[in-house]
Order: structure tokens, then sequence, then C-alpha cells
């Protein structure tokens, strides 16, 4: 009953993350150089990795820890934020 509990919430706070993440991509169309996107982006992710990784959704931290490196990347200039990238990001 208390994984249950947990999953519920986790997907509750999951569902809001991914919408914020969604909006941050959209929002980066338009202003592809804004840092503080790219940070909404990754804080997003990286909750969600920690969070699913807590309560044993183990699928879900592997891709989500994935989706973070790729943002991390973009972060960090070591990779660029081009249409193609975002049109994935967003997918």
């Amino acid at each position: 009953e208390l994984l249950a509990s947990l999953r519920e919430a986790f997907l509750d706070e999951s569902r809001t993350l991914v919408q914020g993440m969604e909006a941050a991509f959209l929002a980066l169309e338009r202003a592809p150089d804004d840092a503080d996107l790219l940070n909404d982006a990754f804080r997003g992710a990286h909750t969600i990795k920690g969070s699913a990784a807590g309560i044993c959704l183990t699928d879900i931290a592997t891709f989500t820890h994935a989706l973070a490196d790729v943002l991390a990347a973009l972060r960090a200039r070591r990779a660029a934020l081009t249409p193609a990238r975002l049109t994935a990001l967003l997918g």
C-alpha cells in the first residue's frame, strides 16, 4: 500500500514536471540560447530520475538519466540545441 501511494505521488509530480519540461522545450524553439530554460528542463528530468530510482521504477530512471545527460551536455555547450534535437526532446 505504501509503494502504491508513493507511485501515485510520483505520477502526479512527474506529470507536472513533464508539462514544465515541455513548456521549456517549446520556449527554446524561440530562444535556443536561454540558459534558464535549459536549466528548468534539466531540473525536471533530474527530479524525475531521482524519484523514479527511489521507488524502483528502473526503466523510467534509466530513460530520464539519459535525458538528463543530454540536457547537461546542452547546458555545458558540449552539444548544440539543433532543431532536430529539440524535436527529439519534445518527442
